[in-house]
């Protein structure tokens, strides 16, 4: 985006404390068409009940000059995010989704705080992308890593949180620089087989919503050596295929019985760097 330009968005804004910054709005002295609101006027957050509100935002987020252009700063942002969200949800359970019928919604595409801290992140043109690469070519990366969101303890001291990353890339152009997808990050205390599943779920259901009822397909599924994201997996990506039967698949290939390309199921992969 060029200097200047402006960006809209939506955004769910909690009902009450709306209508209380828009009683304190005030008259403008320099511009006679302009209201300005009072965003430090108190609010009690005491219900769910949410408005849309458009946003105009100045420049998109940035690159960092020194770096190569396609390096994106998005920790600071990803952080500043979530804690804007959760700075005046003090209720007793929120969760947000986008709720578009036609296509997805903006960025944010699953946000939850109680029990558990759960946030997914992705657009819908990160969703169209995965066209492009054949099914027989994509490969799904998915890996976690700490320390890209930590919340102060007194908003809710949730524990551990983790991001999960989806990285496709194209089975052809794996020696090839940039030639990778990321699909969608969530960062969630919760690390069981069940909320990664709730990650692929979310992928697999906007596919299909933007693809005609399409299935989400991909021919080999990397990861760490976490159960968790097996079992995920199979549910999800193969119409919950049970670790015994998925055992009975690898060994036929091992003994060539059958042929990778001879199923639509997805096979799985381990980093074996992270076996130790």
């Amino acid at each position: 985006m060029n200097e200047g330009q402006t960006k809209e968005f939506e955004i769910a804004v909690e009902k009450k404390k709306f209508d209380a910054v828009i009683d304190g709005a005030y008259q403008d002295p320099r511009r006679s068409n302009v209201q300005n609101l009072d965003s430090k006027k108190p609010s009690d957050i005491s219900n769910s009940t949410y408005v849309l509100v458009k946003v105009v935002r100045k420049n998109d987020h940035f690159h960092d000059q020194k770096l190569q252009p396609k390096t994106q700063i998005r920790e600071e942002e990803r952080i500043n995010t979530t804690k804007e969200v959760l700075a005046d949800s003090d209720a007793a359970e929120h969760h947000i989704k986008s709720t578009k019928k036609n296509g997805i919604d903006g960025y944010v595409q699953e946000f939850q705080i109680h029990k558990d801290f759960s946030l997914n992140l992705h657009t819908e043109i990160q969703i169209k992308l995965i066209s492009r690469i054949p099914e027989n070519r994509r490969i799904l990366h998915v890996d976690a890593t700490g320390g890209l969101i930590s919340l102060p303890k007194y908003m809710h001291d949730y524990g551990q949180i983790l991001t999960y990353a989806m990285l496709l890339k194209d089975s052809t152009k794996l020696q090839e620089d940039g030639q990778n997808v990321l699909l969608n990050e969530m960062s969630t205390s919760r690390h069981d087989s069940y909320q990664i599943g709730t990650m692929f779920r979310l992928v697999k259901h906007n596919f299909y919503r933007l693809s005609n009822g399409k299935n989400l397909k991909f021919r080999v599924l990397m990861s760490d050596f976490s159960w968790a994201t097996i079992h995920a997996a199979l549910e999800i990506f193969n119409n919950n295929e049970s670790v015994t039967e998925y055992s009975e698949r690898v060994y036929k290939l091992s003994i060539l019985e059958t042929q990778p390309e001879s199923t639509e199921l997805t096979w799985l992969g381990s980093c074996k760097s992270h076996y130790a």
